[in-house]
């Protein structure tokens, strides 16, 4: 220890050492003092009615508070009721409240009516005595509680008799007392009151208001004064260690003060007289100002503040507590706050707990320093304290970490009773605190902070959206398998998300780490897209998470995602995708999202419901096409032995749908020819070729005659993979390109005008379509100049749908100027009516039949289409009119039928049905009856508009799993059936199992097959699952072993076509990604060709119009079909004599080259009795009796004998590959 000047040396002190610790003890006890007598008060005021007397019948008593403005008190008017017949005795009591409590705001006393003090005596009737003032007769009712229960009232005219008297006490004679005769005393105390009261209220509230602004971090000076105050205390704190280095904190005989004593004395004393100043501001604007004397932070400046004012006129010090201003540093947190210096919330959370846990050792450290220093004051020769600060600091840490070198140890008592009481203290804060703690630095390196670095030369797309770890996880997949086929360029995947990876996501994203990096934060914000390159993406696709139950949220979240992309780079291409059909519109209506660079909206539910109607009309088709859209072509073959059937299958699954150029070999010859040489040369099968000038997709064998151009059309193949599908693209027998395997450069193609055409004049192309319409309004008949129409004038849902229409009628055009020009009102119904999107499908694609002129016959009514020319088209029929009971669908005894089976719940989500019902009523089919089973209040009013104009469409009201509901509506006669699955359905919290998602969909679907197998019919049925893997409950029992272990792709259910997963649908965008043709092509297949027309007049609530031109104008299309050898023209190829046997090659040149029929695959019968899809098998496929072909079929073409030709033979094309 050092050695200290003896203080006999010092000059004696005026005041004694322990007085500002009398003075910090005086105030707390008086604090605590007034606290408790506030509880006290508070609770007798609660309980006052416990001490009172017992009210009776004959006797009770009541109160009321009135002010008194000359005497400044409050009168309370206590009233006895002695009796029946006697007057009620009032007595005033003076009570001890402070008028000003009475005072409003504006510091303005409550008015009174007299100016005289007044008790009330008795309510009597008769007149009023001489000296008894009289009120206003409305004052009555001030005083109703005085009034004894059933005395009658004074007429409203008469007057209110009023008795003055004097305060009595108990055991005194009252006496009568006016204001007149208060006395010399009395007036005396009544200035002494008003002296001694105080400010009044306005100037209290100016008082608060005023320090406010200098302690509340809301104004800039409260911020500076709470920085200034919270840097000072750091001084002073390290002032404190400076000044214990060789001094003791604690001295009962005090230490004399040397000269740098002195000078940190005086400079303590400037500090600590910032702070005193600074404490009394906060004083003063507390609301509740014995609270914040008793709060922490005035504690530590009660403990600091006197004794450092103190030190700078003493000669030695005694004792010195300025370590507590280490909890200052706590603050700095806040300080940082203010300043801006953190935002995020991570960044906050970790500030507060590093401080915190410096705060807490500082604190600790300087308490077990003074402790070690005081030692046991209470024996006869204590302990003498050596230690320095640092040292203290050096034995918490050690003694914290549960380490004990044994190098210090606490010598005292309290040292030792201090420890015990901190090291449980501060390692449960450090249990919390620090895992925590780095957590969140770790999260922040990672993520918050990081940018991503591209290499020169690569490319990278953008994800984000809406999406969990098993669908991001098959995205992955799929997107790097697409991007490292040969001929097509690997784009890196920068992922951005707002919520922070987990373990399970980071194992996912750990094989993939060479080509996906991960980042939190949101497209939404700026400089998130800036730390992502967004600038330099190839593309942004926003992802949305399968099975999803607020769907509609979902997908405004996504949309909101993409307009913010689009917003940042116009340029930019975006892939969204969406759940609901009608949201679609939503983002089409946006001004910057345009089709010329390949922006796509992929609406799931258009896709499964789509698929699922074809999977109605061709058993297993959706298989097929879910087959061809997910990409398999890297993946490693299973490499256990499989059944055989197993081993065919598995060959059409490796199968792939692109889309790829045509080669400048084929330029002018016909689509079937290419088709047929596509075909026995490579084994490819061109399914739809897409025109881009003018735009049209056709599909085969719609127009096989028609003539190809390699500049401006593009084909859609099926494939084994994308380097077999290029060699359509590459073949050249000149350069041997498609055999080298290298892009063919002989005659380069003509860039296609979507590639040319920016964002600019898109826009600007739009704005010109607009001013033609201007000018076609401008017409002879109205004679007005186009200035004088201002389309901006019109609502804005119809501004987009009339720049974008087809050319006005004149009815339309009248409408519209009638609505501009004053004239009548014009109704919302009509106005959209007139603005209704016609179609705008080019004459190529619509075919001309003859009109029938017999409007009122049976025939003409059903033959009736839309305005597109695509669908069957009736009036409207009313929703009230196709809903039926189960008693009233029994009546209809319904036959070949398709059944639609809803086992959902009531939601506020739309169904979407009109994507399941268009593939039935295309105007080429025969119109079958549709029947959907399920709770009547799932189809609203919205719904319903879209459906009430096609025909044949009923709504029973019944329970898919009750047989007798099934019975009513006929399941074993109909044609097939599909059930849907519950999207509202919720897991019991309390349960993680992910088969229960479809546990209302599985008992519906094993009712059913209990049902069919009871009456031994065969109807194909088709089950949506939230969850693939209860695939394998639909498997046979000599397949249920291996379905249970393979994957879902590979299960029997699936592979005949019995479950459509959704899972595995949302799975396919990175297929539609690399071959947007694909996307197209599937949208023409379920919609029509006109599908943006459609999708324009839903989005206005036109629904489907009628046709101006009595059914002259039809879409072509084609025919989903599943054909059997003993169908045309099948059967005839078998009964042909043959020395070999029929192979599938042979039946697909005959069929596209004879009767131009598309052959996609088989629908093969297995030994044990069951079926399964086979896309584009081998070309030497032996064929069977029992096989049946997936086929595209012209529309008009019929099973009648004289519509089949059979004279022709196939002569093969004679192009011979060099």
């Amino acid at each position: 220890m050092a050695d200290f000047s003896h203080p006999e040396t010092c000059s004696k002190d005026i005041i004694p050492w322990w007085a500002p610790f009398t003075v910090t003890c005086f105030i707390l006890c008086g604090a605590i003092s007034m606290k408790v007598f506030r509880a006290v008060r508070l609770f007798l005021h609660r309980h006052e009615s416990y001490f009172e007397p017992k009210q009776t019948k004959q006797s009770f008593q009541r109160s009321q508070v009135i002010p008194d403005v000359e005497r400044g008190r409050i009168l309370r008017m206590y009233c006895k009721d002695s009796g029946d017949n006697s007057e009620d005795q009032c007595t005033e009591v003076e009570s001890s409240d402070d008028i000003s409590e009475c005072e409003n705001i504006y510091g303005k006393k409550q008015s009174v009516t007299a100016s005289h003090r007044f008790t009330v005596h008795a309510l009597q009737e008769g007149p009023a005595e001489p000296d008894s003032p009289e009120i206003h007769p409305s004052s009555r009712f001030h005083r109703l509680s005085s009034v004894k229960y059933g005395k009658v009232w004074p007429p409203w005219g008469s007057t209110l008799k009023l008795k003055t008297k004097k305060p009595f006490d108990s055991g005194t004679e009252e006496k009568d007392s006016s204001t007149d005769d208060l006395g010399r005393w009395g007036q005396l105390k009544q200035r002494l009151r008003l002296y001694f009261r105080g400010p009044s209220a306005r100037q209290k509230l100016n008082l608060k208001l005023y320090c406010e602004r200098y302690t509340t971090v809301s104004y800039r000076a409260g911020i500076v004064m709470f920085t200034v105050h919270n840097v000072l205390c750091t001084f002073s704190w390290i002032f404190y260690i400076i000044e214990t280095v060789d001094q003791p904190p604690f001295s009962a005989q005090g230490v004399c003060f040397s000269l740098k004593s002195r000078i940190l004395a005086w400079l303590n004393f400037i500090i600590n007289l910032y702070c005193l100043g600074y404490y009394i501001l906060r004083y003063c604007a507390a609301t509740d100002r014995l609270n914040f004397v008793l709060s922490y932070t005035s504690l530590i400046e009660l403990v600091a503040i006197p004794p450092s004012l103190l030190a700078a006129f003493q000669s030695h010090r005694h004792y010195d507590l300025n370590f507590v201003r280490a909890t200052c540093l706590f603050n700095y947190v806040d300080v940082m706050t203010y300043l801006g210096a953190i935002k995020s919330n991570q960044s906050i959370q970790s500030a507060r707990i590093c401080f915190a846990l410096f705060t807490m050792w500082m604190v600790g450290s300087g308490l077990m320093h003074g402790i070690d220093h005081l030692g046991d004051f209470w024996e006869d020769k204590p302990h003498e304290g050596s230690w320095s600060y640092f040292e203290s600091c050096y034995f918490l840490l050690v003694t914290l970490s549960t380490v004990g070198y044994g190098d210090y140890a606490a010598n005292t008592t309290l040292g030792r009773l201090f420890i015990c009481i901190f090291i449980p203290v501060a390692m449960g804060v450090s249990a919390s605190f620090i895992p925590e703690l780095f957590r969140n630095f770790n999260t922040n390196a990672s993520d918050l902070t990081a940018k991503y670095e591209s290499i020169h030369g690569e490319r990278h797309v953008l994800v984000c959206g809406n999406f969990d770890n098993r669908s991001l996880q098959t995205f992955i997949n799929g997107f790097l398998s697409g991007g490292g086929t040969k001929g097509r360029e690997r784009m890196n995947i920068v992922i951005l998300r707002p919520l922070p990876i987990d373990f399970a996501l980071k194992a996912i994203l750990s094989h993939f780490h060479a080509w996906v990096r991960y980042f939190v934060g949101t497209p939404n914000n700026p400089q998130d897209l800036q730390r992502t390159k967004m600038r330099d993406a190839r593309a942004a696709i926003v992802l949305a998470t399968p099975n999803a139950k607020h769907r509609d949220a979902e997908d405004g979240a996504n949309i909101m995602q993409a307009i913010a992309l689009k917003a940042r780079k116009k340029t930019l291409r975006v892939v969204v995708q969406l759940h609901n059909f009608k949201n679609k519109c939503l983002l089409n209506n946006y001004p910057r999202w345009t089709y010329l660079v390949n922006d796509m909206v992929v609406c799931m539910e258009e896709l499964k419901l789509g698929l699922l109607a074809y999977n109605c009309l061709a058993p297993g088709f959706a298989t097929l096409i879910l087959n061809l859209l997910n990409i398999h072509g890297n993946r490693k073959p299973i490499s256990q032995k499989l059944e055989r059937w197993r081993e065919e299958y598995e060959y059409g699954f490796r199968m792939e749908m692109h889309d790829v150029g045509i080669s400048h070999e084929f330029n002018n010859i016909r689509v079937q020819e290419l088709i047929s040489f596509a075909y026995e040369k490579w084994n490819i099968i061109v399914v739809a070729v897409r025109r881009s000038d003018p735009p049209e997709m056709v599909l085969v064998p719609s127009k096989v005659s028609c003539s190809i151009d390699f500049n401006t059309m593009r084909a859609i193949v099926i494939a084994k993979n994308y380097p077999e599908a290029l060699q359509l693209q590459n073949y050249c027998t000149s350069c041997f390109a498609h055999e080298l395997g290298r892009q063919c450069d002989c005659r380069k193609r003509k860039n296609e005008r979507r590639h040319k055409v920016t964002i600019e004049r898109d826009l600007a192309l739009y704005e010109q379509i607009g001013e033609s319409r201007k000018a076609e309004m401008s017409w002879e008949k109205y004679g007005f100049i186009n200035s004088e129409l201002n389309l901006r004038d019109l609502p804005p849902a119809y501004r987009h749908s009339i720049s974008t229409s087809a050319p006005m009628p004149s009815k339309t055009k009248t409408v519209l100027y009638n609505m501009l020009n004053g004239g009548p009102p014009t109704d919302r119904t009509a106005l959209r009516r007139a603005l209704t999107i016609r179609s705008q499908t080019p004459q190529k694609l619509v075919q001309r039949h003859g009109s029938r002129r017999n409007k009122g016959t049976k025939e003409q009514r059903s033959n009736m289409v839309d305005r597109t020319g695509s669908f069957h088209w009736v009036h409207d029929v009313s929703i009230a009119k196709a809903k039926l009971t189960t008693k009233q669908a029994e009546g209809y005894n319904f036959s070949h039928h398709f059944l639609v089976c809803i086992v959902g719940t009531p939601a506020t989500g739309a169904l979407n049905l009109e994507n399941l019902i268009m593939p039935f009523r295309f105007h080429w089919r025969e119109v079958q009856d549709i029947v959907i089973l399920g709770n009547s209040q799932l189809i609203g009013p919205y719904e319903w508009a879209k459906l009430k104009n096609l025909p044949r469409i009923f709504l029973v009201n019944g329970d898919p799993c009750s047989f007798t509901d099934l019975y009513a509506v006929q399941l074993c006669r109909c044609m097939a059936c599909v059930i849907l699955g519950d999207v509202q359905d919720d897991l019991d919290s309390q349960s993680d199992d992910l088969c229960l998602q479809d546990r209302k969909t599985l008992l519906c679907a094993m009712n059913i097959r209990s049902l069919l197998q009871r009456e031994q019919q065969l109807v194909h049925f088709t089950t949506e699952l939230r969850y693939e893997k209860n695939a394998h409950l639909f498997s046979s029992v000599d397949t249920h072993a291996n379905d249970y272990k393979l994957p879902v792709w590979f299960s029997e259910p699936f592979a005949r076509g019995f479950v459509f997963s959704n899972t595995l649908l949302y799975s396919c965008l990175s297929s539609l990604f690399y071959n947007d043709d694909v996307f197209h092509f599937l949208r023409v297949l379920i919609s029509g060709q006109a599908a943006d027309a459609i999708e324009a007049s839903f989005a206005v609530g036109a629904g489907l119009q009628p046709d101006s031109s009595d059914g002259a104008c039809r879409i072509n299309g084609v025919n989903v079909a599943l054909r059997n050898f003993d169908q045309p023209p099948f059967s005839y190829m078998a009964r042909e004599q043959r020395r070999k046997p029929l192979t599938f090659g042979e039946v697909f040149i005959r069929c596209i080259s004879c009767w131009q029929i598309l052959c996609l695959g088989l629908y093969r019968m297995e030994s044990r009795g069951f079926r399964y899809v086979l896309a584009n098998p081998d070309p030497k496929t032996i064929l069977y009796t029992q096989d049946m072909f997936y086929c595209f079929m012209k529309m008009d073409q019929k099973d009648t004998p004289g519509s089949w030709q059979f004279g022709q033979t196939h002569v093969p094309i004679s192009r011979s590959s060099p």
